[in-house]
């Protein structure tokens, strides 16, 4: 869990970077707070669900699927509501907001299927 906790701060840290100056000039304020935001939404959501497929492993299959299943269910819910919200309780630029939830999302999302599937394949190696 670490090394993985490791690796998605270091997505966020270069993602930040490289947001930085494309926010800066960015017309109007709030660019660089809804990336800062997009960055913190989607790393409580891979790490949420690298928590629960990780302790989901080696379970009878029904069970797994069950825990991957619902928790992806109730984690993309969670996002929604926080998505909705920032839409339309704030002032905050919302393209910019889309488009950096989608940046972060994508690159974690990839992170942690590079990591699943390292565990899977341990376990399996360990069979």
């Amino acid at each position: 869990m670490g090394s993985f906790v490791r690796v998605i701060l270091l997505i966020d840290l270069a993602i930040l970077a490289l947001g930085y100056w494309p926010a800066q000039i960015a017309e109007g304020g709030g660019h660089y707070l809804v990336l800062v935001l997009a960055c913190i939404l989607t790393t409580l959501n891979a790490v949420m669900s690298y928590y629960s497929i990780s302790k989901s492993m080696g379970k009878k299959m029904g069970q797994m699927m069950g825990a991957v299943f619902g928790g992806m269910g109730i984690r993309l819910l969670i996002l929604l509501a926080a998505v909705v919200a920032v839409i339309f309780l704030t002032e905050l630029p919302q393209f910019s907001f889309i488009i950096s939830l989608f940046i972060c999302y994508l690159s974690k999302s990839v992170a942690e299927i590079i990591f699943i599937n390292r565990i899977q394949n341990k376990s399996l190696s360990s069979n």
